[in-house]
């Protein structure tokens, strides 16, 4: 492309990029949300540079534009772009929640006392050998139930760090006797995942043991699954806290007790073939 083409469509990327991030909250959220240096993303925002070819899908997706017209100064990007993707994620799954709820209201209503903030851990294959300790709360929006998770990945080997904040969305589903979590990417929408779980037999949840199938975030995008746990903190918890507890650990690590641990080793038997999650 000729230079001053190329000039023309950074700068009219940057123009349509700050009047899409006017419909988000802050461009701190969008940067965390799509895990990008602020100060980086302001070069975006200024002109002063245009991201990679990764990066420009990830941030059109992600704000609701169109790739072609957002380098257009003619075309304004979209103005019904979704206003935000947890909303995104309802609109997703909600009607799978209704058929799913029509089959089985008692499955529905057994979810009432898993509600609450959970610390969510599984092994991550961006960081091999170590252990994500991330932030799930299962709360009712307009009679369905939904899991929000945020990971916070710091690494506690290198301080100080910046930490790369990842946001999923997703429908819980309760099947009489397993528990399943379909999660989207809040960024990169086309990203699926699922956690199935082990129901609680305690009076109060306690911990969940699951498994979980997902795409890695490297270049390869690699299926995998790894062993989960969901430990239950409460329905008001100190939030706080439980963000600060969030970041990348040792399986060895006092920040993950001895039974997380265990239920976390993603090794399998040799007279087995298959992941399965720890039974209780």
């Amino acid at each position: 492309m000729p230079a001053h083409r190329q000039e023309a469509a950074r700068r009219a990327f940057a123009e349509n990029l700050r009047a899409a991030c006017t419909r988000h909250r802050s461009i701190s959220e969008v940067c965390r949300d799509l895990g990008i240096n602020r100060q980086q993303f302001n070069k975006y925002l200024s002109g002063a540079s245009f991201p990679s070819p990764y990066n420009f899908q990830r941030i059109c997706r992600y704000l609701g534009m169109d790739d072609a017209a957002v380098l257009s100064t003619d075309t304004p990007p979209p103005r019904d772009a979704p206003p935000d993707s947890a909303a995104y994620g309802s609109q997703l799954f909600s009607p799978i929640l209704h058929e799913m709820q029509r089959a089985n209201p008692e499955g529905s209503r057994k979810l009432d006392r898993y509600l609450g903030y959970y610390h969510s851990y599984y092994s991550s294959p961006a960081y091999p050998g170590r252990i994500l300790k991330s932030i799930s709360r299962l709360y009712r929006k307009d009679g369905l139930c939904f899991d929000k998770t945020m990971e916070r990945a710091v690494n506690r080997q290198h301080s100080p760090a910046t930490p790369v904040v990842n946001r999923y969305t997703g429908a819980v589903i309760h099947t009489d006797d397993r528990i399943y979590v379909l999660h989207q990417h809040m960024a990169l929408h086309q990203t699926l995942s699922m956690v199935a779980f082990y129901p609680s037999f305690a009076p109060v949840p306690g911990i969940l043991s699951g498994v979980f199938v997902s795409v890695s975030s490297g270049p390869a995008r690699q299926p995998f699954a790894s062993r989960v746990v969901y430990d239950y903190q409460g329905r008001t918890p100190n939030l706080r806290a439980m963000v600060g507890d969030c970041g990348i650990y040792g399986i060895d690590d006092r920040q993950v007790r001895g039974e997380i641990a265990r239920r976390l080793d993603n090794h399998v038997e040799p007279d087995d073939t298959v992941l399965r999650a720890l039974e209780y």
